[in-house]
């Protein structure tokens, strides 16, 4: 009973707070309309007249919340609990006065690396796609663990990790290591600040999100009642599908239904089965009950999908999609630009929306001038600029680049972002292009398979440039 008051307190508290200015710009800026969305104009203009199909969005996974299995979590009056046995409405303590409230669980199969405190040689696991908070040029941020194992494997920074005690954040050094391929369980948050919880030790982490927004889209104000989501964290054999699952389409409603089942490819051979099964029996009933599953790879759903379902890719956003997105947030934040360094950002964001707006957030954090020069990316990116790409690659100039200290994949990727401007693009000739691109894509599979050496770039570059001489005058 004192629980479920507490619960009831903390929700109107986030309500009556939940446009408080302390959001993360990830979080504060999520899309929370469909035509915010950032999906291809095709898959918008499909979904947008409303008609309803079985369909199925399928692309890369990334849930980025996940931890390994016993991980121990503060709870919000200070008692631990295992990760594996947190429940939606538990709440968890913040690393602020704020408490958040556990709204959705997950568990999955995925790669798993320990977070080694090297000041006393305890860890935490995480999946591969976790947030990590850390300080980061005098500031407690949030990155990717890809970043992390960036910096700290290739370019041999050493990260700094963050806990927070009695109120006031403490640091400590950290060591990232490969564990093993496991079993991963995660929680999404309702907060009205960040995303941050803490876990054993004091340690700082993060949280991200999800919405039902095309189904509130399509469904409107019968949402609630026309729409169940089953997630790949609730139980899901066959004999409970078939049980919520024939409920559901029993149920009298005046409209059209949709069932959400995440993570369908997780599904066995007979649950999916049945799903096909209810699918014929649709015509059974007034109105209709449309399937929409979402799956990382569609080679583990059965054939018989393909025919039945519309099938849809969300692919990489644009980069003009992405600049837009990122003037539009600096506009809101009052910050000026360089027109440059946006679409720079865009570029090495390599159509990641959360990377890129993670990436802007730690730029402004440092900027004092408050306005984001072009050298303010390659600083905080640490990537080389353009201009000494570009001389390299005209005239071979190879003493400069290695001179600025960057890694052979640092220079690579931005090798790679240069043949992507379209300023680029529009001056060489097809045919030369595509011969451009296919010296790079055979060269980032060596660089790909470890032979990440000097000798391996400088081949790459010096075919290029055996082909862009005839381009000297207009590059």
């Amino acid at each position: 009973m004192t629980q479920m008051i507490m619960l009831i307190i903390v929700m109107i508290f986030i309500i009556l707070m939940m446009y408080s200015k302390y959001y993360m710009w990830v979080d504060k800026y999520l899309p929370k309309t469909f035509s915010d969305l950032y999906v291809d104009d095709n898959i918008k203009q499909l979904i947008s007249n409303k008609n309803i199909f079985n369909m199925i969005f399928y692309g890369a996974p990334g849930t980025g919340k996940c931890l390994g299995f016993d991980t121990k979590i503060r709870m919000y009056n200070n008692s631990f609990k295992s990760v594996q046995n947190i429940h939606i409405y538990d709440i968890i303590r913040g690393d602020d006065i704020f408490p958040r409230i556990v709204i959705n669980t997950i568990s999955a199969y995925g790669h798993l690396y320990k977070i080694i405190n090297c000041d006393n040689n305890t860890y935490y696991i995480v999946n591969d796609t976790h947030i990590l908070t850390i300080f980061w040029f005098g500031k407690v941020i949030d990155m990717y663990l890809s970043d992390l194992l960036y910096i700290q494997n290739i370019l041999g920074i050493k990260l700094c990790g963050v806990k927070y005690l009695l109120g006031k954040y403490y640091l400590y050094n950290i060591y990232i290591v490969y564990f093993t391929y496991g079993q991963y369980y995660g929680f999404e948050l309702l907060s009205i600040t960040n995303k941050r919880f803490i876990i054993n030790d004091n340690i700082v982490t993060h949280n991200t999100s999800s919405s039902h927004i095309i189904g509130k889209f399509i469904l409107g104000d019968k949402f609630s009642d026309a729409f169940m989501e089953l997630n790949a964290s609730d139980d899901r054999c066959y004999d409970v599908l078939y049980d919520k699952i024939g409920k559901f389409i029993d149920k009298k409603t005046d409209c059209d239904k949709i069932i959400l089942l995440d993570e369908s490819d997780q599904l066995s051979n007979k649950s999916q089965q049945l799903i096909l099964d209810y699918i014929y029996k649709n015509n059974n009933y007034k109105y209709t009950c449309y399937f929409i599953l979402t799956c990382n790879d569609l080679t583990n759903l059965i054939n018989e999908f393909k025919s039945l379902f519309i099938t849809i890719n969300f692919k990489k956003i644009s980069n003009d999609l992405i600049s837009n997105n990122l003037i539009r947030i600096l506009d809101n934040e009052n910050i000026c630009y360089d027109n440059e360094a946006i679409n720079t950002l865009s570029l090495i964001s390599n159509g990641d929306m959360r990377y890129a707006i993670n990436n802007l957030e730690a730029i402004c954090s440092i900027i004092d001038d408050n306005f984001i020069h072009i050298e303010d990316i390659y600083k905080i990116c640490n990537i080389p600029p353009t201009n000494i790409i570009k001389d390299v690659l005209l005239h071979l100039n190879f003493a400069t680049l290695f001179e600025s200290g960057y890694s052979v994949s640092d220079i690579f990727e931005q090798l790679v972002a240069y043949f992507k401007i379209n300023e680029v693009i529009d001056k060489i000739n097809i045919i030369d292009y595509n011969e451009i691109i296919k010296i790079i894509t055979y060269y980032s599979i060596i660089i790909v398979e470890k032979l990440d050496t000097k000798l391996q770039l400088v081949c790459c570059i010096i075919k290029i440039n055996k082909i862009l001489k005839k381009y000297h005058n207009v590059l």
